[in-house]
């Protein structure tokens, strides 16, 4: 319900870098991508504020009806599974106006599909429901995507917010910051349970590039269960594991930074997001004293 102070510009910016930043490691990786793979070249993106907003009256009719025909256990069970429930009761009534109007917004934008995390499934489980029993609209299909996470802590230890050194960000020095940051990363040998350097190794070397070298070992798209089991018996130690990851990193920073610098919509964005920052440190006491 606040992301980014809930600052439109703000907002809006973030978007247009994640969506630049898609478009370039989908360029990236196209070599290595199946034919049949999907790609950012079949997606149309539309911004849920212009498609509210070419029928204002439409779409809030369309959230009061949906009030009027959910059960309120319904509602509160779509957001209850991502927020604790506390004494304050304008929590859980800002969450139940907000799951009712994500019905909302499914009902302006029509999508065939939805890519659900564990944490937005909620919601999109209630649009669904309502639409398949009180519209005559096909209702979308729900696709289950485990969480990406490119935090360098160990997994039991990333409640709350990262700090610069512990995750990987979008405006990251791609050769400074990448390798850096990989150097640091917590990977103990032997530790295939929680090791942010193997995770991101399966999830971006092998299924975004294909394959990964490390040393003399070389890994395909295929060898997940191979990798693991390389560390496992420190055959692949970290000492061999991070350098290469942290060269896959800083080619795909260097790929998005340089998509970013070109384009004169990615660097207003980039700029909205700074000046945002600086003003959250003032408010804070964070900046200058005169």
């Amino acid at each position: 319900l606040n992301r980014l102070g809930a600052d439109p510009k703000a907002i809006r910016a973030a978007y247009t870098l994640l969506i630049m930043a898609l478009n370039a490691v989908d360029e990236l990786t196209a070599p290595s991508r199946p034919p049949q793979a999907p790609s950012m070249s079949q997606v149309r993106v539309i911004w849920q504020s212009e498609a509210i907003l070419s029928g204002p009256s439409e779409y809030w009719i369309s959230v009061i009806n949906v009030g009027r025909q959910v059960k309120l256990q319904d509602v509160q069970a779509a957001y209850l599974e991502q927020v604790a429930v506390t004494e304050d009761i304008s929590e859980p009534v800002g969450h139940i106006v907000a799951s009712l109007m994500h019905v909302g917004d499914v009902l302006s934008l029509a999508p065939g599909t939805i890519p659900t995390s564990p944490q937005g499934e909620g919601p999109h489980q209630l649009a669904h429901a309502y639409m398949s029993s009180a519209t005559e609209l096909a209702p979308p299909v729900l696709i289950p995507i485990a969480d990406l996470s490119t935090s360098l802590r160990p997994d039991g230890q990333q409640a709350g917010p990262a700090s610069p050194d512990e995750d990987y960000f979008l405006g990251d020095d791609p050769k400074a910051g990448a390798n850096k940051k990989m150097k640091r990363a917590f990977c103990e040998p032997g530790n295939t349970i929680t090791n942010p350097p193997l995770r991101l190794a399966k999830e971006i070397a092998l299924n975004l590039f294909g394959k990964l070298q490390c040393g003399e070992m070389v890994f395909s798209s295929s060898d997940a269960g191979a990798m693991e089991a390389a560390f496992a018996s420190d055959t692949l130690t970290p000492q061999l594991l991070k350098p290469a990851m942290g060269e896959v990193m800083a080619r795909v920073l260097e790929t998005i930074n340089s998509s970013v610098k070109k384009n004169p919509e990615g660097k207003k964005a980039e700029t909205t997001l700074k000046n945002f920052v600086k003003g959250l440190a003032k408010k804070s006491g964070g900046g200058k004293k005169k």
